[in-house]
């Protein structure tokens, strides 16, 4: 599952761009971050799709907040200013309960996110099941904790497409596990962005 934020203004934009930059670069370490920036046009617009912040842009701009949720870990990815890529921003240890609707509500409040994205995961046939009731009734408890909009996506495959730049890379195992969900947040976020701009263009 994942939470995308939407930012208020440029200067805002600017520095979370720079913020996540710099988190890519401790994450994934310095060569790799290069490698991942020299692989080749198909592999950047991959990354560029999967890492940038994600957010909607509904009458005026906003920022957005996304999260994916797994067993384990949230993955945390934010929005652009002009709700046009996402990126990926953290990742969070899963607890349960209201400990995890109070860690996302920091994140929230710290990205000034004015909407909240959760990945909703269906099953093969494209039919929702227990995880995607799970994901549901979490979106509900994160909607009640907080006054901004929640929305969910479709978030199959998020972890397979997030990895595709990873293992371009030769990122060794571990440290994509370190990083894949905050990426595949940004995944799922960028096909609200997308979704979302279609939307508003017919």
């Amino acid at each position: 599952m994942g939470i995308h934020f939407i930012y208020e203004n440029a200067e805002q934009q600017s520095q979370v761009e720079r913020e996540v930059e710099k988190l890519m670069v401790s994450s994934l370490g310095p060569r790799i971050y290069a490698r991942l920036h020299d692989t080749g046009d198909k592999t950047r617009g991959l990354i560029s799709q999967q890492c940038a912040p994600k957010r909607s842009v509904r009458g005026r701009n906003e920022e957005g907040h996304r999260h994916r949720l797994g067993s384990r870990r949230i993955g945390v990815a934010l929005s652009d200013g002009l709700g046009l890529t996402a990126q990926p921003h953290a990742t969070i240890a899963r607890h349960g309960g209201s400990r995890d609707i109070v860690a996302i509500a920091a994140q929230v409040e710290a990205a000034g996110a004015e909407r909240i994205v959760v990945g909703l995961p269906l099953d093969p046939a494209g039919e929702e099941g227990p995880a995607a009731l799970r994901a549901r009734a979490f979106a509900e408890k994160l909607h009640a904790a907080m006054a901004v909009p929640v929305d969910l996506i479709d978030e199959s495959f998020s972890t397979v497409e997030a990895e595709i730049p990873l293992l371009a890379a030769d990122v060794s195992r571990a440290r994509r596990k370190q990083v894949v969900d905050k990426l595949a947040a940004a995944v799922i976020l960028q096909r609200w962005l997308d979704s979302h701009r279609r939307e508003m263009a017919r």
